[in-house]
């Protein structure tokens, strides 16, 4: 039976700060991922063994390719980490630290596979943009992030769920800090229903600083815009994307409308024909409100 060396350390497998056990014979034991390793003879440095993570086979260094098809030019493919290998686009997926621990990969027929450590991957694109800035694009698909920030002249946070529509809402949670942060978040998904239903469920989450961006009835997504061209067709629907608001909720500036239309006679007047004069009198469905200092008159007004 094993005796306990050292107890709460730092465990290299599943990045927990003092689950792992060292046992005498240098064995260990993780009580959080429940992993074992075998032990030696030798003093094993646990805190400076790097976190096991599976090789991905891809070099992000080279590979940069225009995406001819799309528009994206290979500056952006090169500063969002994606490559082409054959036929095959592969994306890049950063830690919070911006290394490479995952890849998804896109084939010709549009099948997605995903490689490395995708739990602790964050969306695409998040590690290029500090957290506090001015906006942040949210889009569905990896090329559709590209394609916002380059058709916004490379200067705007631009970032990608990670699996569509279906993943929003989970990867905006566990980012939600990340994104609250900036002054401004635009929802640019889909056209279709999915994406609309998406991009309803972040900005319930996000609330009064999310903008919805909404497209032109025969364009799917960002790319669209940029691989016609349309470049300022975007920007200009960018720009103008309403605040989102509740249910419910109705903004103030578009009842502009409704305030100007004249103030209806009165169902009842007050017993002080100055104040029907400044106030025309009560009408039903109004809610009046009575306020004054302590002992100024407001139960005697309230009693006349």
């Amino acid at each position: 039976m094993q005796s306990y060396k050292k107890t709460h350390q730092p465990c290299p497998d599943c990045g927990s700060s003092d689950a792992l056990t060292i046992n005498t014979d240098n064995s260990t034991y993780c009580f959080s991922c429940k992993t074992r390793h075998a032990g030696d003879n030798a003093e094993i440095p646990m805190q400076t063994q790097p976190k096991s993570i599976t090789p991905l086979p891809y070099d992000f260094t080279t590979g940069h390719r225009t995406v001819l098809e799309r528009g994206i030019n290979r500056e952006t493919c090169e500063k969002y980490n994606c490559i082409k290998d054959g036929e095959t686009y592969v994306y890049g997926y950063t830690d919070d630290k911006g290394h490479i621990i995952a890849a998804k990969t896109r084939s010709e027929d549009k099948q997605f596979r995903t490689q490395g450590n995708w739990a602790d991957a964050q969306m695409y694109g998040q590690h290029l943009f500090s957290a506090g800035g001015k906006s942040v694009t949210i889009c569905e698909g990896e090329f559709d992030a590209m394609a916002a920030y380059q058709m916004m002249g490379s200067k705007y946070a631009a970032v990608s769920v990670r699996n569509g529509a279906q993943s929003a809402l989970k990867d905006a949670k566990a980012n939600y800090e990340w994104i609250s942060s900036f002054e401004n978040i635009v929802i640019c998904m889909d056209g279709d229903d999915v994406g609309k239903q998406a991009a309803n469920q972040l900005a319930e989450l996000f609330g009064s600083k999310c903008r919805i961006f909404k497209h032109a009835h025969d364009h799917k997504d960002a790319c669209d815009y940029l691989r016609r061209g349309e470049a300022k067709e975007f920007n200009d629907r960018w720009w103008s994307a309403e605040q989102y608001v509740p249910d419910g909720i109705i903004s103030g500036d578009t009842l502009l409308e409704e305030v100007m239309k004249p103030i209806k006679a009165s169902d009842c007047d007050y017993p002080f024909p100055a104040l029907n004069k400044l106030t025309y009198g009560i009408r039903k469905g109004e809610l009046v409100t009575v306020t004054a200092g302590s002992g100024l008159g407001k139960s005697q007004f309230l009693r006349e």
